[in-house]
């Protein structure tokens, strides 16, 4: 079969793609999931996006995640009075809960929590770290601080604060509201940004559970602490992203590409996806060309083993949101045909308890000795593809299930798309019948053979228990 990409696309929606018809011209480029960055923007715009991207998906009859990133406990200063402030280096100025405009003796910091936890000698960073601050002198509701690296700040500029230990729930006021409309768009990720421990991502999916909302756990690892915490948070995450933006603020720039290395390595021996995100092809926001370094560092992420790529602003509020998918989609195909070293099976970390991922282990090796076509599983939930995806087959995936939420969790699943179907019955017929349905698949050709996976005899959530060669024969095709 011809070679088709196999890492998922992740395209932030921002005012550059609010449209219906750039959204349709976005998805047939090749995107895989949107996020909706709850940063930025209101309800109303997040309802009309999702409302034309369901809309985009039906019409071209290809699902679409989608992904609602929470702003988690995000620290930024106040208004300007002029809009953005030049701090001169040497200079000295305040910051304080104050909510008035800022000026050039003081500015406003949110939220005001994180005054009591900041200490003398600590570091203040805005601008995406352009500017540098240190805090010289302490009160009880502010801080003065010496400008190190000189620099303009804008109104509600970032703030990070690599030396201060925050005592901030992982989620506002703000993100369980946001979370409760997540909910009732049914939206199918949600990510939590600025993790730092597992308890951050276990107080989440308490909060989902009883909104009885049960989508995959995205946790986003932006902060130095989380990397301490790395393991546990990844056992009890659904996914991470690896983002670099404030990841590269808070800790050492040369550090980012190492901790990157090792979350995707982990991720992977753990059948956990992984998303690389961030600048990947910043300069294309302006430019209609990447630069050399770019297209390195997304082919780099594909070689090391990430499940998807993540545009943000290169697609929000770029010129050139179009052609930036295609170039990192011609980027990751190249890649991907040029990974050569296969990592050995005992590499992974594999729960010999687990049924459903030994049937699984098995499908991906009788695909290779037999020189299959592909593998197709039957699915309720997704947890089977996801298994086979994290042994990285040569062939490409199919997840066959009558669960619309199943196939939209499959667009951020590594070499992985769906079929759906009308209703999987737990009879020998029903397995015939998502038989020749595969059978459908362009590419395929009489004497190429199907590894199918599935739960045998009642075809049950969970009950995955059975792997089968398929071999289409002629008879087969010339119905077809």
């Amino acid at each position: 079969m011809e070679h088709k990409r196999r890492t998922k696309l992740v395209c932030t929606i921002g005012p550059a793609t609010s449209e219906y018809s750039i959204m349709e011209k976005m998805i047939d480029e090749g995107m895989d999931v949107a996020r909706l960055n709850f940063s930025h923007g209101n309800y109303e715009f997040f309802e009309n996006a999702i409302k034309n991207l369901r809309k985009a998906s039906h019409k071209l009859k290809k699902e679409v995640g989608i992904l609602g990133d929470l702003q988690g406990p995000k620290i930024r200063i106040g208004e300007l009075a002029q809009g953005e402030l030049f701090l001169k280096s040497g200079s000295k100025i305040n910051i304080d809960s104050n909510p008035e405009k800022g000026n050039g003796s003081r500015i406003g910091i949110h939220p005001e929590e994180v005054i009591k936890d900041i200490q003398e000698e600590d570091r203040v960073l805005l601008s995406d770290g352009l500017v540098s601050l240190k805090i010289i002198e302490k009160g009880v509701d502010s801080f003065l601080c010496e400008v190190e690296n000189e620099g303009v700040i804008r109104s509600r500029a970032g703030v990070n604060l690599p030396d201060t230990s925050l005592s901030l729930p992982s989620l506002m006021d703000k993100d369980l509201n946001d979370l409760e409309f997540i909910v009732e768009q049914d939206l199918d990720f949600i990510a939590l940004s600025f993790v730092r421990k597992k308890e951050d991502v276990l107080q989440l999916k308490k909060r989902m559970e009883k909104l009885k909302c049960n989508v995959p756990v995205i946790s986003k690892i932006e902060k130095p602490e989380a990397m301490k915490n790395i393991e546990g948070i990844i056992d009890v995450s659904d996914g991470i992203m690896v983002a670099r933006g404030d990841l590269g603020v808070e800790c050492s720039p040369e550090l980012v590409p190492v901790y990157q290395k090792e979350i995707i390595n982990s991720c992977n021996k753990k059948g956990k996806f992984v998303i690389t995100a961030t600048q990947m092809l910043e300069s294309m926001i302006h430019n209609p060309r990447p630069t050399r370094a770019e297209t390195s560092d997304v082919a780099n992420a594909i070689i090391d083993g990430t499940c998807a790529v993540m545009l943000s602003g290169e697609t929000s509020i770029g010129k050139y949101p179009l052609e930036a998918i295609r170039m990192i989609n011609k980027v990751a195909q190249m890649s991907e045909m040029m990974i050569k070293r296969k990592k050995k099976e005992d590499f992974y970390i594999f729960d010999r308890e687990n049924i459903s991922e030994g049937i699984a282990r098995v499908a991906c090796s009788l695909s290779g000795s037999l020189n299959a076509s592909l593998i197709a599983c039957l699915t309720h939930t997704g947890s089977t593809a996801q298994y086979i995806a994290k042994y990285r087959p040569e062939v490409p995936i199919i997840a066959v299930s009558d669960k619309v939420k199943c196939i939209r969790k499959m667009t951020i699943i590594w070499g992985t798309s769906a079929i759906k179907v009308e209703e999987i019955k737990n009879t020998d017929e029903s397995l015939r019948e998502i038989e020749s349905k595969i059978e459908t698949i362009p590419g395929l050709n009489e004497n190429d053979i199907i590894i199918l996976t599935a739960g045998i005899p009642t075809l049950e959530k969970g009950s995955t228990n059975m792997v089968k060669v398929h071999k289409i024969s002629r008879s087969r095709r010339s119905l077809l």
